[in-house]
């Protein structure tokens, strides 16, 4: 026999919904970002619920947040299915994040603290060595963590929650084509005068880069989904 009220089952059970859910985005965000359920690919609630051994409601819950985030599409008669990412998507992202990203770094030039930027060094520096390796995997993690330093250096809390959810589609665009080393060489480059214009405190510098260092990298993500999409239609 149950020693709680009904009210406090019922507050357990909606804690535990939460939690349950909270479990299920991570994990549905992070196949998504990696590229293992790929862009039209059909999210199958029972079998999920299965594999993830949780109830409908979290799973649901779970669902209608990755929605919010741009991630998936839920539809009545289709049910739940990975977003497609095309070309005017990737670039029409990149244009909005280049401005987002761009007037954070002009920002972060000013107001960037002694430890944050201690930490911006060195994971600059780490990634510069996963460029010299070719280790792509450890490349795209440091990336990632720099430009979020970037608009949390910046300060602004308008600006780091806008900026949350277009990261979140710039990170599934990433792992949906070939790196381009060429690209890839040049985007470390723009790195580097992203830091050297950090370290002088030179803002009109720092926003000029990281706009064009944005921008850029949008033409090259549209690029590579219409190669991607073309050799995919080919098997």
């Amino acid at each position: 026999m149950s020693l709680l009220s009904s009210s406090e089952r019922s507050t357990a059970n909606e804690k535990s919904d939460a939690s349950a859910a909270q479990r299920v985005l991570r994990q549905l965000r992070d196949d998504i970002i990696s590229g293992k359920l790929r862009p039209g690919a059909r999210i199958v609630e029972r079998k999920l619920s299965h594999e993830l051994s949780v109830s409908r409601t979290p799973l649901r819950e779970a669902l209608k947040l990755l929605e919010s985030e741009g991630l998936i599409e839920l539809s009545q008669n289709r049910g739940a299915r990975v977003r497609e990412f095309t070309e005017r998507q990737a670039i029409d992202l990149f244009e909005v994040l280049s401005v987002v990203e761009g007037r954070a770094a002009e920002i972060a030039a000013n107001r960037i603290s002694p430890q944050m930027n201690q930490d911006l060094l060195r994971d600059h520096y780490a990634m510069a060595r996963c460029f010299e390796a070719g280790d792509t995997d450890g490349y795209f993690d440091l990336n990632t963590k720099i430009h979020r330093t970037i608009v949390r250096a910046a300060d602004n809390e308008v600006l780091t929650n806008t900026h949350a959810n277009l990261q979140m589609r710039a990170n599934q665009g990433r792992f949906l084509a070939v790196l381009d080393v060429r690209r890839w060489s040049e985007g470390m480059e723009e790195h580097e005068e992203l830091i050297a214009a950090i370290s002088r405190k030179d803002s009109t510098a720092a926003g000029e880069v990281w706009r064009r260092h944005l921008s850029k990298t949008g033409y090259w993500l549209a690029n590579a989904v219409r190669l991607n999409r073309g050799m995919s239609s080919l098997l």
